[in-house]
């Protein structure tokens, strides 16, 4: 699906918090303990609650080896991922005394937000011995009826989208694109090459761990998405380039991502297997060609409703990535609780593709329009796939903490293009207005703008009676 099909995605499926990762800090306690060895005994599994929700959880003294003398203390290391709750009490706090006295000893355990911590059981005896084991508590997100809503809701409008966009090809434009291929070349070496590279330099400057650094460069190997063709059309770029790309890039990952994933975990230690959602691949490249080339189809078999479908292209993706934009920002409430640094990260990534893709384009003379779209469909990624490698390749929740970078990233990427689109704007309303003759014919000589004859085209086909 399109960009703004992985942006709902994305705030419908993943909500993430690393600061649910203390596991140093005891909250709401003053109890200072002595230096114990801390053990995940097998006879304590982990505690896996979806955010907010209430269970019992069963400490077997017997089996741990308690006498009726022994006390346990239970303690949290963050009571706002897992806390204890007293006996008519709705509010978690962060420790709780038991006695040994009974053999099934009964901890009242309530979820908080999204994360991971510990909860630390002290065990004292009279000879006030010490042991310490550990129990993982792991909050779950849950998936509500707005989010269900809203996807299925926005779904299809966005296939409707893509529709229109096929509907504005220029098949001339679309064939020489494919036959002289120096911009689509810039995108997928931006895309695969320069974007991971800039990503491993980032997670070395800002000293990211091995998660948060995997997490960022599979980010950046991700390929276009359709915010590149979306934007290229709200600011003029190249339409049949920005969506051919898009096509392109999507098909090259399959081999380009797990190649630039490959040789960083070569050299770099990464706890888990990573593994490649080559379905989802595929099923991207189907979402996006059908509805392009159906729309492709109208404008050929059937002009005046053709006309139609692309005088609805800017309002309805205006609309789409307004709606996209607040169901993120609704239901990913939890990346503020993230790292500080993603938020510097998250526009970082982007804006780096823009300017080095812009940059190669410009220096190999192609024009304006043509080197936005190269820019806007370098920069701008389909970040669904990223997610889906890391939802492959670790459990939950450690797959949405793992995750976060990503969401800031897909984020930062609609905040710094609309930016651009602002700019954009704001200079149209100060240009000279340019009167363009309508004709029945369109005269193009040697020094005439490629984007330039994709322009007037379009406007001799909308304006054709």
């Amino acid at each position: 699906m399109e960009f703004i099909s992985r942006t709902v995605a994305l705030g419908i499926m993943l909500s993430l918090v690393l600061a649910g990762v203390e596991t140093t800090s005891v909250e709401n306690s003053s109890v200072e303990h002595p230096e114990v060895l801390k053990l995940q005994h097998p006879l304590l599994p982990d505690i896996k609650l979806f955010e907010y929700e209430s269970s019992n959880y069963t400490i077997d003294c017997k089996k741990l080896n308690l006498t009726s003398d022994d006390q346990i203390l239970v303690v949290s290391n963050n009571v706002k991922i897992g806390g204890l709750l007293l006996e008519n009490s709705s509010l978690p706090i962060g420790q709780v005394r038991y006695n040994c006295e009974e053999d099934l000893i009964t901890l009242d355990v309530k979820a908080g937000r999204l994360g991971l911590t510990l909860f630390n059981v002290f065990v004292t005896d009279n000879s006030e011995t010490v042991r310490n084991f550990t129990i993982s508590v792991k909050t779950l997100r849950k998936m509500t009826v707005f989010d269900k809503v809203a996807f299925f809701v926005l779904g299809p409008l966005i296939l409707f989208n893509k529709c229109a966009f096929g509907a504005k090809i220029e098949l001339e434009v679309l064939q020489r694109v494919v036959t002289q291929p120096i911009e689509l070349s810039l995108c997928l070496i931006t895309q695969f090459i320069f974007m991971p590279l800039v990503a491993v330099f980032l997670s070395f400057v800002c000293n990211l761990n091995e998660v948060m650094a995997l997490a960022l460069l599979v980010a950046a190997a991700c390929p276009g998405g359709g915010g590149g063709y979306v934007f290229s059309f709200l600011v003029d770029g190249d339409i049949t380039l920005a969506i051919t790309a898009s096509l392109v890039s999507t098909l090259v990952a399959i081999v380009a991502m797990p190649s630039v994933i490959g040789i960083y975990t070569l050299t770099a230690h990464v706890p888990n297997e990573i593994r490649i959602p080559y379905l989802d691949i595929l099923l991207m490249l189907l979402a996006i060609a059908t509805p392009i080339s159906f729309g492709m189809l109208v404008r050929k078999k059937w002009p005046d409703r053709a006309k139609t479908l692309i005088k609805v292209i800017r309002p309805l993706s205006l609309f789409l990535i307004v709606a996209g934009l607040l169901v993120v920002l609704s239901t990913s409430q939890y990346v503020m609780y993230g790292p500080k640094i993603g938020f510097l990260l998250a526009p970082l990534i982007p804006l780096s593709g823009f300017i080095i893709a812009t940059g190669l384009a410009r220096c190999l003379s192609v024009n304006w329009p043509l080197s936005k779209a190269v820019g806007l469909e370098s920069g701008l990624k389909n970040t669904f796939l990223g997610v889906a490698v890391i939802e492959l390749s670790f459990p939950q929740p450690e797959a949405d903490l793992a995750s976060i970078l990503i969401i800031m990233v897909t984020i930062g990427q609609v905040v710094v293009s609309m930016i651009w689109y602002f700019l954009y704007l704001v200079k149209q309303c100060f240009a000279q207005p340019k009167k363009m003759q309508q004709t029945k014919y369109i005269k193009v000589d040697h020094n005439t703008d490629e984007s330039d004859v994709d322009a007037l085209e379009t406007e001799f086909f909308l304006n054709q009676k």
